[in-house]
């Protein structure tokens, strides 16, 4: 490895003993970096990616400028080698978005008598209308991010627009995200969705009930609080969500709790909401949820008629005799 001082030139003069090495040193390093992606981990005998690998070896430059005073980078042979795993590493798999009959199924599996399921459930809606990430209302084993989304970061409007105080009167609800993955600094923003007309799969009212059992267990406590200080696990919304894929014969594999994040910008897509409208309501820094949308049947059923009528709305392709207007072509088709 390359070493920098905070100069970016100083490092490599004060560490000479440890440049003598270095060729000794560069098969050592090399291997070590190549030996996750190539033998994998030992549980289950999967192979680790090259980015989870890069994600890994970008701590030691950290390291060593935290605690030694100089940087390190990767020198030609690591960076041959990284070349060489990103072109042989699979692309990533996509977890597929959920459909209604998923929701309909994850619905169907609750038993609504207990605390746990009803809350399942909630979260299952709100995932889905407002596109969340898994780390926004969901615990990760026992930890929760401290950007949680929390009972006092929700509110409900009446038709007046003044706070609703009972379900009849909400018609809309803002969540304001005090951050995110993709808002380290904590700006924050808030997103406002109204009721959406259905009497099972409605934000309005999947909210509601999440906020008055989330208030039985404190003051402020996470939005989908299973009980005093705990929060429905990320594993039991996708185990839910895999049981309910098997349920319509689709693999379970292919689907976990991003499927309502891609699911629910696949439905915006769906019903012909603009690309900038989802990035935006779904808070995507990039164009990276291009990438989780999906065209469903829905898309597809009517591409043929639409490029069909494309065609003879536009000036048809060149001929022998030139270039003739689409509505002249379609006297003699």
């Amino acid at each position: 490895m390359q070493l920098h001082g905070r100069d970016g030139v100083s490092g490599a003069r004060r560490t000479g003993s440890v440049l003598g090495c270095r060729q000794s040193n560069t098969n050592t390093l090399i291997s070590s970096l190549c030996s996750p992606f190539i033998t994998g981990v030992a549980t289950k005998g999967s192979t680790l990616s090259a980015k989870t690998v890069l994600s890994a070896v970008s701590h030691i430059s950290w390291y060593h400028m935290r605690n030694h005073g100089y940087a390190v980078s990767l020198h030609a042979g690591h960076n041959l080698a990284v070349r060489g795993m990103l072109r042989l590493s699979p692309p990533p798999r996509q977890k597929l978005p959920v459909t209604v009959a998923i929701l309909r199924g994850i619905r169907g599996s609750c038993d609504f008598k207990t605390t746990h399921d009803r809350v399942l459930w909630g979260a299952a809606v709100m995932g889905f209308f407002f596109m969340l990430r898994r780390s926004e209302y969901l615990a990760d084993g026992s930890r929760v991010k401290p950007y949680i989304i929390r009972v006092n970061d929700i509110s409900f409007t009446a038709k007046n627009g003044i706070p609703a105080v009972n379900l009849n009167e909400a018609i809309a609800i803002t969540i304001r995200f005090r951050g995110s993955k993709t808002d380290q600094v904590g700006s924050g923003v808030t997103r406002t969705l109204y009721r959406s007309g259905s009497r099972w799969l409605c934000p309005v009212l999947a909210a509601w009930q999440l906020v008055q059992s989330s208030r039985s267990f404190g003051h402020n406590e996470a939005l989908c609080a299973t009980g005093i200080g705990k929060v429905l696990k990320a594993d039991h919304l996708s185990e839910a969500i895999k049981t309910a894929a098997r349920r319509i014969n689709a693999e379970p594999s292919q689907f976990g709790t991003h499927s309502m994040r891609s699911g629910g910008a696949t439905a915006l897509f769906a019903a012909g909401v603009d690309s900038l409208t989802i990035k935006t309501f779904g808070r995507w820094a990039s164009d990276a949820f291009e990438r989780y949308t999906r065209m469903n049947d829905t898309v597809t059923r009517s591409l043929s008629l639409q490029m069909t009528q494309g065609a003879r709305s536009r000036v048809s392709p060149a001929t022998p005799e030139g270039l003739r207007p689409a509505h002249q072509m379609s006297r003699t088709s």
